[in-house]
């Protein structure tokens, strides 16, 4: 689902995920307002949280902590209330 995204792990441990090289390509398919990924994304943080891997949940919202903090322009493609459903994923208890 990473190389979907436009994503990819940086390094071997696992503990940063980052835009890829192609993340700018990538991006086009999923990162716009409304799109139906968003909600595919919500699950993924809360299935891997399920699934125990509290660890790989919180490094993909981090990646994607800092796509939302890095828009620009009055043209948001993360709404914040997308932004706020993706915290309430990685926050709440299993």
């Amino acid at each position: 689902m990473l190389r979907f995204y436009g994503l990819e792990i940086e390094d071997q441990s696992g503990l940063r995920v980052v835009p890829g090289v192609d993340f700018q390509e990538k991006s086009r398919n999923w990162l716009s307002p409304g799109n139906h990924n968003y909600l595919r994304i919500t699950r993924i943080l809360k299935s891997l949280r399920l699934l125990g891997l509290e660890q790989e949940a919180h490094v993909f919202f981090e990646c994607l902590e800092r796509i939302y903090e890095n828009q620009s322009g009055s043209y948001l493609m993360i709404p914040e209330g997308t932004f706020r459903y993706w915290q309430l994923a990685i926050e709440e208890k299993a």
